[in-house]
């Protein structure tokens, strides 16, 4: 089961922490499942094409941009922080 934690002023609570127990192989299969478990995620995360460019999305703290980006791996023991952007001042 991969951890998934999703950081963000619009997001409710409910869905601060989530489990995804399919098997998943990289990051842009893990936002698909999320996706697939409940599409109002796809208003957070997704534009007209494809995932949002200014999310941060870490591995076990490590962004994945500096790893292989969306198709860093994703392992079952991992913790995915997805961080959406924060606007204001």
């Amino acid at each position: 089961m991969v951890k998934v934690r999703i950081n963000g002023l619009q997001v409710p609570l409910r869905w601060k922490e989530v489990e995804i127990d399919a098997d998943v192989e990289d990051v842009g299969g893990l936002i698909t499942e999320l996706i697939k478990t409940n599409p109002s995620y796809g208003k957070h995360l997704l534009t007209e094409n494809g995932v949002r460019t200014d999310l941060n999305i870490l591995i076990n703290g490590r962004h994945c941009m500096f790893i292989d980006g969306l198709r860093s791996k994703v392992d079952p023991k991992d913790t995915i922080d997805i961080i959406l952007p924060v606007i204001g001042g």
